[in-house]
């Protein structure tokens, strides 16, 4: 599974690593598995931690489409905020096409390159969070 994550805070914080090559069908994947996730609240904040993928074929083509299942989906509320952490320019460019994509009316999305400073906009600073190899719902 190259999306792994944690849910924690009562349900209202996910924190979400993608690993290896990241293409479309991870990531709406990752969405129905959140949305269907009874650990998880709806209007909780997540953290997308892309640090560690080796290739992205997320293309602003699929947007779209990402966007109308955020769209669609009762646990992400209107203005739910989801920080994406990146490591390289490409995927920074790429996360702040998807943030312009989305921003206002899907979600609250900034891209970080630091996980900590994620987590204080998140308001998460207090949350020790490191995703399982499989889904935990603690």
């Amino acid at each position: 599974m190259p999306v792994k994550y944690t849910v924690s805070s009562n349900g209202l914080f996910v924190h979400a690593i993608a690993h290896g090559v990241l293409i479309p069908d991870d990531i709406h994947q990752y969405i129905n598995d959140i949305s269907q996730d009874d650990c998880v609240k709806p209007g909780f904040s997540e953290i997308f931690d892309v640090r560690e993928i080796t290739e992205s074929q997320i293309i602003p083509e699929i947007f779209g489409d990402i966007r109308e299942l955020i769209l669609n989906d009762p646990k992400r509320k209107r203005g739910s905020k989801l920080a994406i952490v990146v490591r390289t320019n490409s995927s920074f460019n790429n996360a702040q096409q998807y943030e312009r994509s989305v921003t206002p009316d899907a979600q609250n999305v900034i891209v970080f390159n630091d996980v900590h400073i994620a987590k204080i906009w998140l308001g998460a600073t207090d949350v020790i969070s490191e995703p399982a190899v499989e889904p935990d719902h603690g």
